[in-house]
């Protein structure tokens, strides 16, 4: 007759749920926090060579914020004299399927320069598609600079000693 008899009340325990979704959320955090805070420039593209993600270092790169530079390609985000080595290099990382490691010259957005140790790994799906590229670099100019200072002091003890050995010749 359609009259009202009573409710139906159903209940489930979606803790696992509630426990699982706070666990994730809770490692993306800590992943945001260590990306941000990296002092290594940390950049991700997809196969098409957009980017995904960069850190703050990386924005600085550019003078950007990171949110100018997702979902933007190189051509459209590296200035010109960049822009080649960069291109090139992640070519060369996929043609080979393996991390690409070189020493690279940057000039930052606010005019100052780095030397840097870069690495840029493809990453692959689990069929063997391009599913990006993943790239760190690390500032080693300090280490850069102690090591050409080394190579000239050598070259100044190898000169002094030549010099002493003809010295002693000529006596």
């Amino acid at each position: 007759s359609g009259a009202e008899i009573g409710y139906i009340i159903t209940s489930s325990d979606v803790t696992e749920i509630y426990m699982e979704q706070k666990r994730i959320e809770e490692q993306r955090d800590l992943l945001d926090t260590t990306f941000s805070a990296s002092p290594d420039i940390i950049w991700y593209k997809d196969g098409n060579g957009k980017y995904l993600a960069v850190n703050p270092r990386f924005a600085s790169l550019l003078g950007k914020s990171p949110d100018e530079i997702r979902g933007r390609t190189v051509e459209e985000v590296i200035p010109e004299h960049l822009r080649q080595a960069f291109v090139d290099n992640d070519i060369l990382a996929i043609k080979n399927g393996a991390p690409l490691y070189t020493e690279e010259h940057l000039t930052f957005a606010d005019g100052h320069t780095e030397v840097v140790d870069a690495v840029r790994r493809p990453i692959f799906d689990a069929n063997g598609a391009l599913s990006g590229v993943l790239g760190v670099a690390r500032d080693v100019s300090q280490r850069v600079a102690v090591e050409s200072e080394l190579r000239e002091t050598q070259l100044e003890l190898r000169e002094a000693v030549e010099d002493a050995n003809r010295a002693n010749q000529s006596k």
